[in-house]
């Protein structure tokens, strides 16, 4: 009877897997016009200055799916980690019946979340985005070296989170997606202004600076299909 019962488990699932269509949610890091390698130095624009960026690590929380206002699919998955450095894209297996036009997401956990202190999977604090239990989550996490940056060894390191308010950098993000794929450039030009880089190139606990940088990240993204 087991045995059966497996065989019938096994074969719903497939089944399943069958009619389900695969969205994609991808992200690209650019500086000026071409893709950011993670390591590499860049010219900054109109100065002998450079720049380079070392790790960047997000949380994307949240997905959902909208057909003309109405919402008609959550990921099952709430949290996924983005690490530049190892992956870029997120799956998501979507009933084949289902049409949509909009993608709605979050940029960084939620408050519940982040009371509940360190968890496992891309929550793990092994991956380093988790102070402790009173700030809660990174979500986002940028570093790297400029010598616009009067730090040692010309460092700047953004981790950005805090969930308690007024200080809460959690960011809704909505775009239109007209088909299964989605990428979406981040343009570190624009998000590591020169006079961010020289007057705060760490910003490292929950704060007005954090939340100012959370919303220059989320305005900076700009979709492609």
């Amino acid at each position: 009877m087991r045995y059966v019962v497996a065989i019938i488990i096994i074969s719903l699932t497939f089944y399943l897997e069958l009619m389900a269509q695969q969205a994609q949610i991808s992200f690209t890091p650019k500086w000026s016009n071409e893709t950011l390698i993670l390591g590499k130095y860049y010219p900054i624009s109109n100065s002998n200055d450079s720049i380079r960026v070392d790790v960047v690590k997000f949380y994307i929380t949240n997905i959902s799916l909208w057909k003309q206002g109405n919402q008609v699919y959550s990921s099952p998955v709430e949290h996924h980690l983005i690490n530049l450095e190892t992956n870029n894209t997120i799956d998501l297996k979507v009933p084949q019946q289902i049409s949509f036009d909009t993608i709605q997401f979050f940029i960084g956990t939620d408050s519940i979340t982040n009371t509940l202190g360190a968890m496992s999977g891309d929550l793990d604090a092994m991956h380093g985005m988790y102070w402790a239990w009173q700030s809660g989550y990174i979500n986002v996490k940028i570093e790297g070296a400029s010598s616009i940056c009067k730090t040692r060894k010309n460092l700047f390191q953004y981790h950005l989170g805090g969930y308690l308010s007024p200080n809460q950098t959690r960011q809704q993000v909505t775009f239109a997606m007209a088909n299964q794929h989605i990428n979406i450039f981040i343009p570190f030009d624009e998000i590591l202004q020169l006079q961010t880089l020289q007057n705060t190139p760490e910003v490292m606990s929950p704060g007005t600076q954090a939340v100012i940088n959370i919303q220059r990240f989320k305005q900076a993204l700009k979709p492609t299909e």
